[in-house]
């Protein structure tokens, strides 16, 4: 199901599980409470990228909107081109091998972790910068060095939340 800003309500969000923001850059106050009272009653919420970042006009915050739910702080953006998600040695790497390099095309967020959990890590692609050039050898650029975590994971009351600081459908929504 999809679910846009005018029909998202409490009641209406208890409905899922799950809830997945997927780079839903703009929330407003009222739809912020609304997703923490979501998370402490017991829901799930997944977030990627800039989720909250802007405001109403489109202008950068200098936060999260939800920051506290997520359990992180912005602390700025990695300006590249493409980037690499490798899982951990969890349950993140079921299905992907934990010594792989996942290749995410697209700008992704460094974010500081005041509470939430880390897991995985996210890579820069090898650069000649700065400033920061492609190296043509190839398509892509190799994975060089970690940056950050991959995955930030919070409990917010009974629920629990998810951040993903890149946009992991990137690297398949080109292929469609």
């Amino acid at each position: 199901d999809a679910l846009f800003d005018e029909s998202a309500s409490l009641d209406r969000l208890k409905q899922y599980p799950v809830v997945y923001l997927a780079n839903t850059a703009i929330l407003d106050q009222q739809e912020a409470e609304i997703l923490r009272q979501y998370v402490k009653s017991g829901g799930c919420l997944v977030a990627t990228q800039d989720t909250g970042l802007f405001d109403l006009n489109g202008q950068l915050l200098g936060d999260f909107v939800i920051a506290d739910l997520l359990g992180i702080r912005y602390q700025g953006k990695v300006d590249f081109a493409t980037h690499y998600y490798r899982p951990s040695e969890e349950w993140l790497s079921t299905d992907i091998g934990s010594t792989w390099d996942v290749l995410i095309p697209g700008e992704a967020n460094l974010v500081q972790s005041i509470g939430a959990s880390t897991h995985g890590e996210l890579k820069l692609a090898f650069h000649d910068g700065p400033p920061f050039h492609p190296i043509d050898i190839g398509s892509h650029n190799s994975p060089w060095k970690t940056v950050s975590a991959a995955v930030y994971m919070n409990r917010y009351g009974r629920g629990q939340t998810a951040y993903i600081p890149f946009g992991p459908d990137a690297a398949y929504i080109g292929k469609f």
